[in-house]
């Protein structure tokens, strides 16, 4: 074996070593593939003398004071290299463990020596990424303006994005709406700032992370374009973002319903508003309910939430039955202004119900829907409700929760505008899993994910040469080793193809979400695996499975993409109308007057369908004949899909 020596050169100065100290080395491909894998990078222990020059060094670096050396800076870490015969070997640190002295005098000093990998991944395996610090220059404003700037790259250079996704709303258009619902497409139903939620380009964050712990690289594989258009959500797991201060899970979010057991039944008056004194808080988890069944909203917002009434018509009517039609109130008790909705779906439902009936008694419903309130300012509300009446002079009254009757309920379930120019801190909503992704587990799945090597320079300290296996492989030397190979000892030597596994799965860790799941139920496996089988080899055997940290998902198809105004996703055209089953009554019964949408601003004509709603989504239904109050003419219409039919004539 030819005669070799190495070197330990620490700032700058080369240290002495004792002429028996061996350092070897060990080393194999598998761990170019796994940065905190062992053997990933240099680690050894190494024993120095206690020499002049060392003295010098290790008073200077640890501030080692002779007279008292068990006294020094033990975390203090040096930079380093070591070369063996002119072969760089390794580069990294240098840590001093412990200081031998026999009679007063230093004898020895016990260093560890790191390789700059080494030391990067205990960096990293101890910070996650909500703690990225320099992530906070993409902080910004959440607003509509910045969702929007986003998406002509004009947000951060394009390296922040506001992606359209579903975080468990459940979008739809309107033409897929069924009754009583609101579509992406409408006001009701619109997407809101806290709908949303960044995505930050992954090349940002791998340089971020660098940055953070003092580190740089060179790669031409992340200066390829394709890193322009790859992102990560800043998804914390919730439904919505984190914003300081505020909880937008829970955010002005109650329900109340009427007290159990409670004798007391609200009876209202036509015409009155009455206050829904629902005492029972069912839920109101930001404390936002007050005595008196006061709701105190907590900001300027759009509301939008459900109520569900349990009410009694009693009464005895015959001939023209006449029916109630309700209205919803939010009263402010600061400035006693109100804002008045009516609830649509269930008086459509009465409408339905009594247009069939020739005469009524006592009866007893249970109905619910969705209310919207447009913008509100922050102020104590009261929730009231009201009819009137339609049809002929009444002879009925309505009471809700009769007898004590505890169904009925009122909830806020959005209060909109919540997210609504707050600060969005990226740091704070970076992926964080169930506890905690490591900067190490984020570097390590880009690893695998993209089978990169990552080696540390030769040339620059703190520095990392990133690269795919094959663009690496393809650069290197051919070095010949034999003069540094111990021939007098044993060697073995096992043939490459002893090693190679049968199958071989590259595969994503199975997502959380439900489509994700739903893949892997349906085909047994995860979505985007690939699977390669050895058909040539018969002496592999065995599996690697090579499973990045990162989770994949299919899309989905949001239901009504692409309708037509026809179909439901268009603004209809207003018409006044009467409807009735009995072509007699229609030219002179008032009860049945109301308003119906088309998608055309004519007159109502054969072949047209009649919506309830303006934004074409509820057909109008169970009604034979319509008459067009603006020329009186009347016609046939079928009764489940609210077609037009024929003329039947005119009045």
């Amino acid at each position: 074996m030819t005669n070799y020596f190495f070197r330990i050169v620490a700032n700058g100065v080369e240290l002495d070593t004792f002429t028996d100290e061996e350092v070897l080395v060990s080393n194999n491909s598998t761990g170019l593939f796994d940065i905190d894998a062992i053997p990933s990078d240099f680690t050894r222990t190494v024993v120095l003398p206690g020499s002049k020059k060392n003295n010098a060094f290790f008073q200077h670096a640890y501030d080692i004071d002779i007279d008292t050396p068990f006294l020094f800076q033990e975390s203090e870490k040096v930079e380093c290299y070591i070369d063996i015969s002119g072969y760089l070997l390794v580069q990294g640190y240098l840590q001093l463990n412990t200081v031998s002295v026999v009679n007063n005098k230093v004898e020895s000093y016990d260093v560890t020596l790191y390789g700059s990998l080494s030391n990067f991944s205990r960096d990293l395996q101890t910070n996650f990424l909500t703690d990225i610090a320099g992530l906070s220059d993409y902080n910004h404003t959440a607003s509509y303006t910045n969702i929007e700037a986003s998406w002509a790259g004009n947000l951060f250079g394009g390296n922040i994005v506001y992606p359209l996704a579903d975080y468990g709303r459940g979008y739809f258009y309107q033409s897929s709406a069924l009754p009583g619902q609101y579509g992406i497409d409408t006001s009701p139903g619109t997407l809101n700032v806290k709908d949303f939620k960044p995505s930050i380009r992954v090349k940002a964050v791998v340089d971020k992370i660098f940055e953070e712990f003092g580190y740089t690289y060179t790669s031409s594989f992340f200066n390829q374009p394709m890193w322009d258009n790859i992102y990560m959500l800043c998804d914390s797991s919730k439904q919505y973002a984190e914003f300081d201060g505020v909880d937008l899970e829970t955010y002005g979010k109650v329900k109340i319903s009427p007290t159990s057991g409670s004798t007391t039944d609200l009876v209202l008056s036509a015409g009155t508003y009455s206050q829904l004194e629902f005492d029972t808080i069912e839920s109101d988890p930001s404390f936002a309910m007050d005595s008196g069944s006061i709701y105190n909203q907590p900001q300027s917002s759009r509301l939008r939430g459900n109520i569900k009434l349990n009410f009694t018509i009693s009464g005895s009517n015959t001939g023209t039955v006449p029916y109630p039609r309700f209205y919803l109130q939010m009263y402010d008790t600061n400035d006693t202004s109100a804002e008045n909705v009516e609830l649509e779906e269930i008086n459509k439902y009465i409408r339905e119900t009594y247009s069939q009936l020739d005469k009524t008694g006592e009866k007893t419903y249970t109905l619910e829907e969705t209310w919207y309130y447009g913008k509100q300012e922050a102020a104590p509300y009261q929730f009231k409700l009201k009819y009137d009446n339609v049809g002929t002079t009444p002879n009925y009254t309505v009471t809700i929760a009769k007898d004590g009757n505890t169904e009925s309920y009122i909830e806020v379930t959005d209060v909109q505008e919540a997210a609504d120019y707050r600060i969005m801190e990226i740091p704070r909503n970076m992926p964080f899993g169930e506890n905690g992704i490591t900067c190490l587990d984020f570097i390590k799945g880009l690893q695998k994910k993209f089978n990169l090597i990552i080696t540390p320079s030769r040339k620059n300290v703190n520095q990392f040469e990133i690269e795919t296996f094959n663009t690496w492989y393809k650069s290197g030397d051919t070095k010949d080793l034999t003069q540094f190979i111990k021939m007098d000892k044993p060697l073995k030597v096992i043939p490459a193809n002893t090693l190679a596994v049968n199958e071989l799965e590259f595969t994503d860790t199975l997502g959380k979400d439900y489509l994700a799941r739903n893949f892997d139920d349906l085909n047994n496996r995860t979505y985007g695996a690939s699977i390669y089988k050895d058909t040539t080899n018969q002496f592999s055997q065995g599996k690697i499975n090579v499973m990045p940290i990162f989770a994949s998902s299919p899309l989905r198809y949001i239901e009504g993409t692409g309708g037509t105004q026809t179909g439901g996703g268009g603004t209809g055209y207003a018409h006044s109308i009467t409807y009735n089953n009995s072509y007699s009554t229609i030219c002179n019964d008032g009860r049945f007057i109301g308003v119906a949408y088309t998608n055309t601003a004519s007159a109502l004509a054969y072949g047209q369908v009649l919506y309830w709603d303006s934004n074409l989504t509820q057909p109008l239904r169970y009604y034979g004949l319509v008459r067009d109050n603006s020329n009186g003419n009347v016609f046939y219409v079928d009764t489940s899909t609210g077609q037009i039919q024929a003329t039947v004539g005119n009045c």
